[in-house]
């Protein structure tokens, strides 16, 4: 028996020194098996969220280049007033200063220099939006004391007090026209009022959820908003309505709570930042809407997006204490902030482009430099 072992390890190891292998114990069909389930496509997510539906949700979306990230890079201005939270912040139209809305009930107006040059008391309660209308001369207010405030910038003087709503007002806008004002709520109304002479309603819609934003389109035909989603129920969370009816002309299921929806300046895409992470594009044309990508790379939720006045790049702010700047047409991160202590819950870009302002929880107001190298 010693002699036979010995004899069969010499014959072992001569088979293996000629180039010979043991078969593999894996059969053909098992073989075969695998490298099809390697070679075979992916299957495409479930993009049914829209009328008519997409065709892909990563359209016109390329090879990514490395971003430009500004961890290091102080802002160019820190604007200090407020004692909370910044909720709401915006830039004139004629570019003569910038309006913020806080969690100690005021509202403040910057000049150029980035000095305050006077608070608006009234709100009894955080102020959670501001909007300026388009000839800079009015502002709008939205508060959690429930009520809408309009102002005049110039004199400083309160025009009107609006208590429509029964629950905090988180978004206000005016129409391009002047002529109305948009409001949303946790309520879950979204009300629209005639301004233009003696206040008027003109329509309300009820909703599922709570309304975190609101916005007129370039021409001010449509009103666009975005609102919670609850468990179980997937979307109408994103709607444009007609100004004038408030007929819903289309909607989008988003998947998450939308807490800020843009209009592109030709009003040919929008934008919705999201509870998931996300900030979905979507393009319109002939009544139709079509998902054009989704941009990925905030950490947490995106509290607030807003195209550039050129309608390049969008800007965005998050949870994760971050403000990014995205290619429109690519899908691309091309710059990045990271110079927030806490979360960023406001951006706005500046009417020339060249400034982001954000409002942040550590109650200040940031201008960052929003110039894209080699954009």
């Amino acid at each position: 028996m010693k002699y036979t072992s010995l004899f069969l390890v010499i014959f072992t190891l001569a088979m293996f020194s000629n180039g010979c292998t043991p078969k593999s114990s894996v059969s053909p069909e098992s073989s075969s098996s695998k490298e099809t389930l390697e070679s075979s496509p992916k299957p495409k997510p479930d993009q049914n969220d829209l009328a008519p539906t997409p065709k892909s949700t990563k359209a016109e979306i390329i090879e990514k280049p490395k971003e430009q990230s500004f961890e290091g890079d102080p802002p160019l201005q820190v604007l200090k007033g407020h004692s909370g939270v910044v909720w709401s912040v915006v830039f004139s139209p004629d570019g003569s200063g910038i309006a913020s809305g806080g969690a100690d009930g005021s509202i403040k107006i910057w000049d150029q220099s980035g000095s305050e040059a006077w608070s608006l008391q009234g709100h009894t309660a955080a102020v959670k939006s501001v909007a300026f209308s388009a000839d800079s001369k009015t502002l709008l207010s939205g508060s959690y004391d429930k009520t809408i405030r309009i102002w005049d910038v110039q004199s400083r003087e309160l025009l009107e007090t609006f208590d429509w709503h029964t629950e905090y007002v988180n978004c206000v806008a005016f129409s391009p026209d002047g002529k109305q004002i948009v409001s949303g709520s946790t309520d879950k109304t979204i009300q629209v009022w005639n301004v233009d002479g003696a206040p008027e309603r003109e329509w309300i819609e009820k909703v599922k959820g709570t309304v975190w934003s609101v916005m007129f389109s370039p021409d001010g035909k449509t009103i666009l908003s975005g609102s919670t989603v609850h468990q179980f129920e997937l979307g109408m969370n994103v709607n444009c309505w007609n100004a004038k009816s408030g007929a819903l002309g289309f909607y989008a299921k988003h998947g998450a709570t939308v807490f800020g929806v843009a209009y592109s300046p030709d009003g040919k895409t929008i934008a919705s930042a999201s509870d998931s992470k996300v900030i979905s594009l979507r393009s319109l044309s002939d009544q139709s809407v079509r998902l054009k990508g989704e941009l990925e790379g905030h950490l947490k939720s995106v509290t607030s997006v807003v195209f550039s006045p050129d309608g390049k790049s969008v800007a965005s702010g998050s949870y994760d204490g971050s403000i990014k700047c995205w290619d429109t047409e690519t899908g691309r991160a091309i710059k990045t902030f990271n110079g927030n202590s806490g979360m960023v819950f406001s951006v706005a870009y500046s009417p020339d482009g060249k400034i982001i302002a954000s409002g942040n929880q550590d109650g200040t107001i940031k201008l960052w430099d929003a110039q894209l190298t080699g954009h």
